[in-house]
């Protein structure tokens, strides 16, 4: 009697899921996960979350606009950091720019990076890409900034509280992608997080969030359409076109993939703002 879930938190977890669900003919909507590979896991999966193909590439880019001439890559070695490492490599290399260093860490696992960061020193990177969450990512810049290491940093977590609080001065300057200027949220990013943080007590304004509440008014609208079978969601949610959600007006492709309209941040005076 279950006719549709939203259910994986992370790449390696929806991939991980992918072939359950697809093998059930049960439609999940992913959030949080930006492998390339979950467009191609199975008719059922769909997610609510840009592919690295987008987000990678849109991050890159800032410290490629930086002027940066050697970028070293620090990731996640998992689905997720695999995934958007290959988008990276493959953008520097069209791009004629270096790549010296690219250094995985195990998630959770690795906590001093300050072999890596004398790996990326020595081959006199002025620019680095992160491909991180906000533990791992907070804890890399304190350890740069412990070693007198400054390059321009670019990372694909930044835009999480957990950030700052974390990394205090040390994330000062990195810069991200978001979904919208933080200082100029629209009306209802603003109603939403106003009532999210009020009913569980937090003070958060992450992105994950209202992606996965946006997912669900996209399966009740299957359900107020008249869907009442699994095949039939999957069908609905295959063609669904122009839904107005809080992160957005979206619509899903012919890979159950959504392209959020990313915009640069970065931190000042702990702070998250547009970045030039």
């Amino acid at each position: 009697d279950i006719l549709a879930c939203i259910a994986g938190y992370n790449s390696s977890c929806t991939l991980a899921g992918a072939p359950i669900y697809n093998d059930a003919g049960l439609v999940h909507i992913a959030v949080g996960s930006s492998s390339p590979s979950v467009s191609s896991a199975g008719d059922y999966t769909f997610r609510v979350w840009n592919s690295d193909i987008y987000r990678a590439s849109f991050d890159l880019q800032l410290v490629i606009d930086k002027g940066c001439k050697k970028i070293g890559i620090v990731y996640q070695n998992d689905d997720f950091g695999q995934g958007a490492l290959a988008v990276a490599q493959d953008m520097l290399k069209k791009n004629g720019i270096e790549n010296p260093v690219a250094e995985g860490y195990l998630l959770g696992e690795t906590k001093d990076f300050n072999t890596i960061i004398t790996k990326l020193k020595n081959a006199d990177c002025d620019g680095l890409f992160l491909i991180a969450d906000e533990a791992e990512l907070a804890a890399i810049c304190v350890q740069c900034k412990d070693q007198g290491y400054t390059p321009f940093i670019s990372a694909t977590g930044t835009y999480n509280p957990a950030v700052i609080s974390l990394g205090g001065e040390a994330v000062e300057g990195i810069v991200g992608d978001g979904f919208w200027d933080p200082a100029n949220k629209p009306a209802e990013v603003e109603e939403y997080f106003k009532k999210y943080n009020e009913a569980y007590n937090k003070s958060d304004e992450d992105p994950t969030s209202p992606c996965a509440y946006s997912a669900i008014y996209m399966i009740a609208s299957a359900f107020e359409n008249g869907c009442e079978t699994r095949q039939a969601v999957q069908e609905y949610l295959a063609n669904l076109k122009d839904f107005k959600t809080v992160v957005g007006t979206l619509s899903f492709d012919e890979n159950g993939d959504v392209k959020i309209p990313l915009v640069g941040l970065t931190i000042k005076d702990g702070q998250f703002v547009l970045a030039n």
